[in-house]
């Protein structure tokens, strides 16, 4: 094996702001390039944010670089920001951070370690006692309290005033989505990028934007980010996710009809492995494409709906929406329903 490449020279030294210099960088290029796709709400949250004094500017970036979006003040506290007190109230009085509300109970909960939350709730006379506290995960501890607790009742014990939940955090999703393409959690691709460890070609000057309007930008972002989602859901959020799938934007052209399908099937997908077969029926039945279309035939079956089944199968042969959705529904029919023991795409395979 061949000794590794070494490089002998140092990284460059970043600012010590340039962080807040990456964010302004992508701002220009997303209001140069994609003023189209902005709403009147987009347009206030980068004249609000031009209007803040530079800590208060390099303390809500910062914020937004971190993970989560609750933070202890007292983390808060950088070299280059001179007056974390009043970049704070700064950002109080604009709207890009507030205090915790109900919504934010879980994350709250996030950013405390698991000795704290198991002393919430031995500490607390009215959250029942949780069996194996001591050997308990965090994430049992967490589902606990929130069964069991709300913010009203945890305010005190957690010291409610000495958290910050960062606000606004849809507007960055959506600026940083616009940039990259893709939803991006923060910037650390242009301080690698300035580093050397990233090339620069996903920040090429020659550029096409993607959405000629408003409306496919936003439907497109939207997908994106449910897919995202998608990648991490638990049961519940499964479930809740499938109650809303009704309330999900309507495709406006082909990217967004594939975004869309694959949402579905996604979540259809997990909502089988969950044992949820009718709901996961449910949504596939929603999409028009392949392999959603396939699931549909599966899932009928399994669900002992052999008439449907068929009926289903003979659709996609009328009128497919691919050639492997036609070859698929073929040879299914073929096993499934026919006399041939296998199918024309099961003897193309052999």
């Amino acid at each position: 094996m061949p000794p590794a490449r070494q490089n002998s020279s140092p990284l460059p030294q970043l600012g010590s702001r340039s962080y807040l210099d990456h964010f302004e960088e992508m701002v220009h290029f997303v209001e140069e390039k994609y003023a189209h796709t902005l709403d009147a709400h987009h347009l206030q949250f980068l004249r609000d944010f031009r209007g803040l004094q530079r800590d208060a500017r390099c303390l809500y970036v910062r914020m937004a670089n971190r993970k989560g979006s609750v933070f202890r003040a007292s983390t808060l506290a950088y070299q280059e920001i001179g007056d974390l007190r009043q970049a704070i109230e700064q950002l109080r009085a604009t709207r890009f951070v507030r205090a915790a509300q109900d919504a934010d109970l879980e994350a709250l909960l996030r950013v405390h370690s698991r000795r704290d939350l198991a002393d919430l709730i031995r500490g607390s006379g009215e959250i029942p006692d949780l069996p194996g506290i001591s050997g308990a995960k965090k994430q049992q501890l967490i589902r606990h309290l929130l069964s069991h607790a709300s913010l009203a009742t945890l305010a005190a014990e957690i010291h409610l005033e000495a958290f910050l939940v960062q606000d606004r955090c849809d507007e960055i999703d959506y600026l940083l989505f616009l940039y990259f393409g893709r939803p991006e959690d923060n910037l650390t691709a242009f301080a690698l990028r300035d580093l050397g460890v990233m090339g620069r070609s996903r920040f090429r000057t020659e550029f096409e934007s993607r959405f000629s309007t408003r409306e496919e930008a936003q439907v497109s972002y939207a997908y994106e980010k449910l897919l995202r989602q998608l990648e991490a859901t638990d049961q519940a959020e499964l479930l809740r996710l499938f109650s809303r799938a009704h309330t999900w934007p309507a495709a406006v052209d082909l990217e967004t009809e594939n975004l869309r399908g694959r949402a579905l099937h996604r979540l259809g997908r997990a909502l089988e492995r969950a044992g949820h077969l009718e709901e996961a029926l449910a949504l596939y039945r929603q999409s028009t494409q392949f392999p959603a279309t396939e699931r549909v035939a599966r899932l009928l079956l399994t669900l002992k709906r052999r008439e449907e089944a068929e009926t289903w199968l003979r659709g996609l042969i009328d009128a497919p929406s691919c050639d492997e959705e036609l070859l698929f529904a073929e040879d299914f029919l073929a096993r499934t329903f026919g006399t041939r023991r296998v199918g024309r795409l099961t003897a193309l395979l052999r």
